[in-house]
This record gives structure tokens, sequence and C-alpha cells, in this order.
């Protein structure tokens, strides 16, 4: 098995994924479960992560699967995962700014 194998790729687009979100048709619960797992899988080796709590991605996750069953209006990219850079303070996430000096 290919080492870059261990994980399935997420192939469809990110509109494919806003409908899919959108119409209940994926739980951001099950996106956020493929990407944890692609993650876990790749970035012992890509190391593009200096921070990853997969608890925190599913609680976000449950959060914004009961919105749209709420039935309140979504965001265009509701549900999308996105990963931010190591230099925007975020609440709850440490910011080290990719810098040894700043670490903890």
């Amino acid at each position: 098995m290919d080492k870059h194998a261990v994980a399935p790729p997420i192939a469809a687009t990110a509109l494919d994924l806003r409908d899919r979100l959108a119409s209940g048709a994926l739980s951001v619960a099950d996106l956020a479960d493929a990407v944890i797992a692609r993650i876990e899988a790749r970035d012992p080796e890509v190391r593009a992560f200096t921070w990853f709590d997969p608890d925190f991605v599913r609680k976000q996750a449950a959060g914004l699967d009961a919105h749209r069953i709420s039935g309140r209006p979504l965001g265009a990219l509701h549900g999308l995962p996105v990963a931010l850079k190591d230099v925007i303070d975020t609440a709850g996430i440490p910011t080290e700014n990719g810098c040894p000096l700043d670490k903890g």
C-alpha cells in the first residue's frame, strides 16, 4: 500500500461539500471525521499543524450540525473545514507565531 494512501482523499469541491452539508446529505460531523483521519494520517510527515485537537473539531462540528437541523440560516461556508495560520489570535487555541520564543 502506498504510504500516501492511508486515508481516502476528500475529492469533492468546496461547492459540492457546501451543497451536501446544506441539504443534510452530509453531516459536518462526518466531514470532520474524514478530515481528522486525513490529518492524523499525513501530518506526522507533513507537519503542517502546530496545534490540532480532534475533540475540539468534533465539538465544533456537532454545534454546526445542530444549527443546520434547527432550520436557522446557514452561512456560505457553514461546516467547511479551514485551518488557521499560527499568527492569528483565537480564543482557546495557542498562538505561538511559529516561533520557539512564543511557545507555551
